[in-house]
């Protein structure tokens, strides 16, 4: 039989299907010195399973892979990262940089660092 539930929009599914998120939006970062950035992937059908691209907003540009790691829940820029950016950390308004997530609905979620 073919299923046309809503059961995903029903208010006491809500916490069952949550969308990837990060909790903690402004980092203080400094040269030389990875940055951890705890996600969380969501729950049921709005869950993701890692991460499929990060993107620099202040100079529209992608991340390298080789830059960050996930290892778990935990999104670590290494420091040559830190480093190669502190010009654009160091701006008025930080880095702001996009995380999306491999979930269905590509999930963006917004980081800053600041020094």
């Amino acid at each position: 039989r073919e299923d046309s539930s809503t059961a995903d929009m029903l208010t006491e599914n809500a916490v069952a299907d949550a969308a990837p998120s990060i909790t903690t939006t402004e980092y203080t970062v400094t040269a030389d010195t990875p940055l951890s950035v705890t996600v969380n992937f969501g729950a049921g059908s709005k869950m993701a399973t890692g991460i499929s691209s990060i993107k620099n907003l202040n100079n529209n540009t992608s991340v390298q892979a080789a830059r960050y790691t996930l290892n778990g829940n935990t999104l670590t820029f290494d420091a040559t990262f830190i480093t190669n950016n502190m010009a654009l950390i160091n701006s008025p308004n930080g880095l702001k940089l996009n995380v999306i997530f491999d979930d269905a609905e590509k999930t963006v979620a917004q980081i800053t660092l600041a020094p």
